[in-house]
């Protein structure tokens, strides 16, 4: 799905790149990240840049990210509580 949206195939063609569009934000861990509308880049070594967006709720966190040519995307799920959820 996220290859189908940086593409224009979901919303129309100009909307990827304003999403891409970053400025410099802090993040919930305090580092400065880009972050775009919905969407920020991550570079991965010998990948190239990935496009994507996670969050945290109630002792969980997901990331989701897609290669910016949409052909490999990854996902992860974990839980951040230390209690295990309890």
């Amino acid at each position: 799905m996220r290859g189908k949206l940086l593409a224009g195939e979901i919303v129309g063609p100009p909307s990827p790149a304003q999403m891409q569009r970053t400025v410099p934000v802090v993040s919930q861990e305090g580092k400065t990240i880009d972050y775009g509308l919905g969407l920020h880049p991550t570079e991965a070594t010998g990948q190239g840049t990935f496009w994507g967006h996670g969050g945290t709720v109630w002792g969980a966190g997901a990331l989701a990210m897609t290669r910016a040519d949409g052909v490999f995307t990854a996902t992860a799920i974990t839980r951040t509580d230390s209690a295990g959820g309890r």
